[in-house]
């Protein structure tokens, strides 16, 4: 998996992952020195080592795109930044894209064809154009006895979703 200066992270969303082709595995690693940093790395199955991928300081939760997964949308936020970042990045070419700056600390994330969507801490479930970028648009309400919407993960292309309610 890591190299030895970094263990997995867990804390937040998925910590692993394989592309939808089967080809590449992608995890959260933190580093071990205790200052709380976290980076994606990319490990293409056929290789032993994983390498970091370039722009994704601070991640905590990711999918890969839909089809060959030749993309990745993660969240990121610094250990003292309190506003989290939603990115894309290129698997092939490292090209970074911000989509949208959300004061939402948003959770779990899910991509399909139906776009991108997210859990929020502070409510419910929010879709995103993964072309367009923001801003997030509310897809579910909450209930009389609910706090939030989490892990949140789109089915049948994009036209249901599944999620926890608490």
């Amino acid at each position: 998996g890591l190299p030895p200066s970094h263990s997995l992270y867990f804390q937040r969303g998925k910590a692993v992952g394989v592309s939808p082709d089967g080809s590449t595995m992608v995890l959260v690693g933190e580093a071990t020195d205790g200052s709380g940093a976290r980076q994606l790395f990319r490990r293409n199955l056929t290789d032993l080592e994983s390498v970091p991928i370039p722009g994704t300081e601070g991640a905590y939760s990711f999918d890969f795109s839909p089809g060959e997964g030749t993309q990745i949308v993660f969240l990121s936020k610094t250990v003292f930044y309190r506003q989290s970042t939603l990115k894309i990045v290129d698997l092939q070419d490292d090209d970074l894209d911000v989509l949208d700056d959300s004061p939402f600390e948003p959770r779990d994330i899910s991509w399909d064809d139906g776009g991108i969507v997210f859990g929020s801490k502070f409510g419910v479930v929010y879709r995103i154009d993964p072309d367009t970028g923001g801003p997030p648009v509310a897809i579910t309400e909450l209930g009389p006895d609910e706090a939030s919407h989490l892990s949140p993960q789109l089915i049948q292309n994009g036209t249901a979703i599944l999620y926890t309610a608490h």
